[in-house]
């Protein structure tokens, strides 16, 4: 009889883990959701991959663009992620930041940076990001562009060694590069673009560039510019051929940036203005 009981009991336990359902989460309904293409999973950051960081004088003036995923209040209103977005962000003089989904986020990057003057594009219809300026030198002129590009681009212009620099800052659809890049390539002649244009792999085809031909790529193909494990140049310096003479150097800067803070390194170039 006992060892009846015995075969009884395991087979109910059989039974109970065969038919239970899975314990496995759903998926929270009204997650956010990016239109950046899934490339992989993240891997974890490595410390001798940190990219140089800038340390020049008051003759350089170094410019910068990074995109905070979905940077929203919830992410400025972490007092730590606050934090190391200021120690990265104080390396440069002039820093674009791309994903910005509330503006309230960036008033309040902007409390915690005084030393910046700041500025945000406006929002036209059913565009859900901005485009957000923090510069230790005051702009010339801002123009807020409006087209075919689902984020149309900012163009900030600069006094610079007497001369006006243009810099064109966009954040390209990954889906749409061809088109978005090629009508960036009829508005920019000169200056300086900069940005996440998602161009690389399997988004655009970098052996057969069509525009920017005359323009220096500073970050070569396969460079990795986010968290992931990919060899995928995402973000992108490009300057005009006549701007080269300002060029002393660029970078990734990588350190203080985590995953929870965003999927895209810093991109960042200098320029030589006496």
């Amino acid at each position: 009889m006992r060892q009846f009981i015995l075969i009884v009991a395991l087979l109910v336990m059989v039974l109970l883990l065969v038919f239970l359902p899975s314990t496995d989460l759903p998926i929270e309904e009204g997650t956010e959701q990016s239109d950046e293409p899934t490339i992989s999973e993240p891997i974890a950051e490595q410390s001798e991959d940190w990219g140089n960081l800038p340390s020049f004088d008051e003759d350089t003036i170094t410019i910068a663009n990074w995109n905070i995923e979905v940077f929203k209040v919830d992410k400025a209103k972490n007092a730590a992620m606050l934090d190391a977005m200021k120690k990265v962000i104080s390396h440069y003089d002039v820093v674009f930041i791309q994903e910005i989904r509330e503006p309230e986020a960036f008033d309040i990057l902007c409390d915690a940076l005084p030393e910046y003057a700041c500025q945000m594009t406006a929002r036209r219809g059913d565009q859900i990001e901005y485009y957000g300026l923090l510069s230790k030198i005051a702009p010339v002129d801002w123009i807020d562009h409006v087209g075919m590009w689902d984020r149309p681009p900012l163009e900030v212009s600069f006094a610079i060694n007497d001369e006006i620099i243009k810099v064109y800052n966009i954040h390209l659809n990954g889906r749409r590069v061809k088109s978005e890049i090629a009508a960036l390539a009829d508005l920019a002649k000169d200056g300086i673009v900069i940005g996440d244009l998602n161009s690389d792999c399997e988004y655009y085809d970098v052996n057969n560039k069509e525009v920017f031909l005359d323009w220096k790529w500073l970050i070569p193909d396969g460079t990795r510019t986010t968290v992931y494990d990919s060899s995928c140049a995402f973000d992108r310096i490009l300057l005009h051929k006549d701007m080269m003479g300002y060029y002393i150097d660029h970078g990734i800067h990588k350190q203080d940036i985590s995953r929870e803070m965003s999927d895209h390194y810093l991109i960042w170039v200098a320029l030589e203005v006496e």
